[in-house]
């Protein structure tokens, strides 16, 4: 199954629906014809995003149907941390009016993992960060000078140790960097983007 998020909206593409957790808010499209494929993402990239509103394209075959999508956009691969400290807190950027993680296009010839940690230390201005897993790597696609970007994101978990302060890497468009205590995660997690979510659900 692979999930992807279009204008904030969840799409799942799918062999079976027996993959799916599906319930009344579930919108199913099939495969047949090819074409509808790029009209529901034409149709995701105008619609607001609603909660627990989830979209599936299924067929018989979803890796030639993910082929098909990637077909449809310019593939980019990036990757991101999440940054834990030595009392458990998160580390979260804000950028354009939401939290998010730090996180950058890998650059040609670099290795995935130290992408990670060399986006991490620029845009939060952090060196002593240790690499601890891979935990996932996340979908999701936007309008860029009017071409269709489809953005691959590998996270891994890291650990900061020390006493060093995040400073924002304001070139880069992020206003403050902030150590979040798990108790506070919901206000942070409820103004920012649902991949975000799953990535936090998985620690």
């Amino acid at each position: 199954m692979y999930k992807v998020f279009i204008n904030n909206n969840p799409l799942f593409l799918v062999n079976s629906l027996r993959e799916a957790d599906v319930n009344r808010n579930n919108h199913i499209f099939t495969y047949e014809p090819r074409n509808y494929i790029e009209h529901l993402v034409a149709y995701l990239e105008k619609r607001s995003p609603t909660e627990n509103d989830d979209f599936y394209f299924h067929g018989k075959n979803k890796e030639e149907i993910w082929t098909h999508f990637l077909s449809l956009f310019n593939h980019v691969k990036a990757a991101g941390g999440v940054v834990k400290d030595e009392s458990g807190r998160t580390l979260f950027i804000f950028r354009n009016g939401r939290w998010d993680l730090p996180k950058g296009k890998i650059e040609a010839g670099e290795k995935t993992e130290d992408a990670a940690l060399r986006e991490v230390r620029e845009e939060c201005g952090l060196r002593n960060l240790r690499m601890v897993r891979p935990l996932v790597s996340t979908f999701h696609a936007y309008l860029l000078n009017g071409k269709r970007i489809l953005k691959e994101t590998s996270w891994y978990e890291m650990q900061h140790t020390g006493s060093e302060k995040p400073v924002p890497q304001r070139e880069e468009g992020i206003s403050k960097v902030r150590w979040v205590e798990k108790k506070d995660l919901g206000e942070v997690l409820s103004n920012t983007f649902h991949s975000v979510r799953d990535v936090m659900g998985l620690l």
